[in-house]
């Protein structure tokens, strides 16, 4: 019997309407995030996953009564500028490759880490086969 691999785009379109759902869940939409009239300013950066995701998330606080802006962003900048406020928030970052002035700006106070976004990414290689 052949084993089946889960398809990747299939699973990330299945997360991503369930991201959805929950963001757009009346409990959600009653959550106080502060005064709608200053913009919630994303970062998007280098990969297509991370789009996805700050696209959702703009997207609840969109219809939640937020104007959100979506800020093209060097990955390793994007620190340092929610650090100076130039930026709201990262919505996807990969913290075991940020150098040292992630957990230096998350002991200062500066940046929070507010949990794992539950997607189950991976890291790999690919090569031609010789």
């Amino acid at each position: 019997m052949t084993k089946r691999h889960p398809d990747p785009l299939r699973r990330g379109l299945i997360a991503a309407g369930l991201a959805a759902m929950i963001a757009s869940a009346p409990a959600v939409q009653a959550a106080e995030l502060g005064a709608v009239d200053e913009p919630i300013r994303l970062a998007i950066h280098e990969w297509t996953g991370q789009h996805i995701t700050t696209r959702i998330i703009g997207s609840a606080l969109q219809e939640m009564g937020y104007k959100v802006e979506y800020i093209t962003a060097g990955y390793l900048g994007a620190g340092t500028a929610i650090a100076d406020g130039n930026l709201t928030a990262s919505l996807e970052v990969w913290d075991n490759n940020m150098g040292e002035f992630y957990p230096k700006l998350l002991a200062e106070g500066k940046l929070l880490d507010i949990g794992d976004t539950g997607i189950d990414a991976g890291e790999g290689w690919l090569y031609p086969a010789h």
